[in-house]
């Protein structure tokens, strides 16, 4: 299994997250509740734009309406509209800011526009609101350190991600490059034998693994693996 910062294991499940709290502060009228259910039937049968509009007149109708806001926002990240996607999750969470999962895709969409302070932060958020800490949840928040050049808590999030699935290249590929970036070169050759095991062609983890052992004093070695994977290519 591999774990990545994309959304379409959320956006396309169908999962219904109407908020109970937007229900009991502002009631749902007939018309928007209507237009929120043909919203989910033409978003199930693939017509995303239809949908959208669904989901944008229910929002019309009633603007308390989380569900709604919910939906439009994973619908613009399916068409990669991303800011308009945070507008949407930014309004949901207003009117109920309990969501894990909203909070959850928030971060998702945030890293993929590179705004990194703002995909930590909602990971966080998400975290606290009790989104389930598996492998995926510390992957993404052990990659978004990264990226804020918080290495050694990059580092920490990385480790429970591979105590939680050991052979999981894009894990182990992460957090041996996170320990080449650290300076700790013999912990980072024992996460890049690991990549090379799982991965024997992959001429990166190669070449990486003879920069390591360079970097510890080891050059003939280093250089003969360096050589090796520039050569062949795997």
């Amino acid at each position: 299994m591999t774990y990545r910062l994309i959304l379409c294991l959320f956006l396309s499940s169908g999962i219904v997250m109407q908020s109970t709290m937007a229900a009991v502060i502002t009631p749902l009228n007939d018309k928007a509740k209507a237009l929120y259910k043909e919203g989910l039937a033409l978003k199930k049968s693939g017509n995303l734009e239809g949908a959208l509009e669904c989901f944008i007149g229910a929002i019309k109708r009633n603007s308390g309406f989380a569900g709604a806001y919910l939906e439009a926002a994973r619908i613009h990240a399916q068409l990669e509209n991303y800011q308009e996607s945070i507008y949407y999750y930014q309004a949901d969470l207003k009117i109920d800011s309990l969501q894990a999962t909203a909070w959850y895709e928030l971060g998702m969409i945030c890293f993929n526009t590179q705004d990194f302070g703002a995909a930590l932060r909602a990971f966080e958020k998400a975290g606290s609101q009790g989104i389930a800490t598996d492998a995926t949840f510390h992957f993404n928040i052990g990659v978004t350190c990264l990226q804020l050049q918080q290495i050694a808590r990059g580092i920490k999030h990385l480790q429970a991600a591979q105590a939680l699935h050991p052979a999981d290249t894009q894990i182990t590929h992460s957090l041996a490059h996170a320990y080449f970036r650290q300076g700790k070169y013999a912990a980072a050759i024992e996460q890049w034998n690991k990549v090379v095991q799982l991965e024997p062609q992959n001429a990166f983890a190669w070449f990486m693994l003879g920069k390591s052992y360079i970097e510890i004093g080891e050059r003939e070695k280093g250089y003969a693996l360096c050589d090796k994977a520039t050569a062949n290519s795997y």
